[in-house]
């Protein structure tokens, strides 16, 4: 599951408003989002092959085959054992219709919200790329929350509409910045080091992530986030070129998989 975690994507902002020396209604223009260099993509591809590989080969508590908890539940069982399968697509595709036949008016916004990611890596997976993004753009939390400030950052950055989306970081880093100077949370922390990469660039990122740690040493997600910096930083790039995400989710797709006969499929 850690794994999917780091998908989720991932799915992903700065000092706190009184240390950073901005104006509230300062904003910043997000530079232009260049193609991806064949190094990054690479590195894209790399992450990729091991995150879904290594959720085709976890292995599922007994009983969860037969007894899903939630429609969540049942499309996550689904990809992962199409993962196990493929190149073969049945399975995808059975998992599309169950998302196609939910009553998402029945579900509640974290459920929904899990349902819409999930539709979209299948759809990525399936290689219907732009289906998967509009499927993501209609994600959606509260109005003015972190978490839509920082998700229609990713999707003007997507959109390459660079004003919006300095616009959107921004006002994500000034939201954050009240909240964590009144609550210190390191999963806000982390997301103000990404909208912080998207604004400024790596240097001022990494700056961002040290003070953090300086100021809570002991706080082991910041710990983990610098350990895992190289890693941080290409995931970053995912959210900045989902197209390209979605084609090497595809591409991952149609190659075959090892199956273990120690592994129970569908």
């Amino acid at each position: 599951m850690m794994y999917k975690k780091h998908i989720i994507i991932i799915f992903i902002s700065i000092f706190l408003v009184s240390c950073s020396g901005k104006t509230e209604h300062e904003t910043y223009a997000v530079p232009e989002v260049t193609l991806l260099s064949d190094s990054i993509r690479e590195a894209i591809r790399e992450f990729v092959w091991t995150s879904y590989d290594n959720m085709g080969r976890i292995a599922l508590v007994p009983g969860f085959l037969d007894n899903p908890k939630t429609i969540g539940d049942s499309l996550y069982m689904f990809m992962c054992a199409a993962i196990r399968n493929r190149p073969n697509t049945m399975l995808l595709n059975l998992a599309l219709e169950m998302s196609n036949r939910t009553d998402e008016s029945k579900l509640d916004w974290k459920e929904r919200n899990t349902c819409l990611y999930q539709r979209t890596e299948i759809l990525a997976l399936l290689g219907r790329c732009d289906e998967a993004f509009e499927t993501y753009k209609k994600t959606y939390y509260s109005e003015n929350s972190p978490l839509q400030l920082r998700h229609q950052g990713r999707m003007a950055l997507n959109e390459n509409k660079m004003d919006s989306a300095g616009i959107y970081f921004s006002k994500q880093i000034e939201v954050c910045g009240k909240m964590l100077a009144e609550k210190f949370n390191p999963a806000m922390a982390m997301d103000c080091v990404a909208a912080t990469y998207f604004l400024h660039g790596e240097e001022e990122a990494n700056k961002l992530l040290h003070s953090y740690i300086n100021k809570y040493p002991e706080d082991e997600i910041l710990k983990l986030m610098e350990r895992d910096w190289n890693e941080n930083l290409i995931q970053f790039e995912c959210v900045s070129h989902l197209h390209d995400y979605y084609e090497i989710m595809h591409e991952f797709m149609q190659q075959p998989s090892a199956k273990s006969n120690s592994q129970k499929t569908i």
